[in-house]
């Protein structure tokens, strides 16, 4: 992880900002499945469906 203020590794000493989060493993592998899901919905050239457009307008807010 890296402070883009200060240029510091890890924990930045300057600003005190903590660069991990915690979270439960159980909820760590569902976005892990999730990672993985879309790698291969990616792989697979999701890109080119029809609907892409559609679920990026929703992703980003409807913008």
């Amino acid at each position: 992880m890296y402070c883009d203020e200060h240029g510091t590794q890890d924990t930045c000493y300057e600003c005190m900002t903590f660069n991990y989060v915690f979270i439960e493993r159980k909820e760590f592998e569902e976005i892990h499945e999730k990672i993985r899901w879309l790698e291969c919905l990616e792989s697979a050239g999701i890109d080119n469906w029809s609907g892409f457009e559609i679920a990026q307008e929703l992703f980003s807010g409807g913008k």
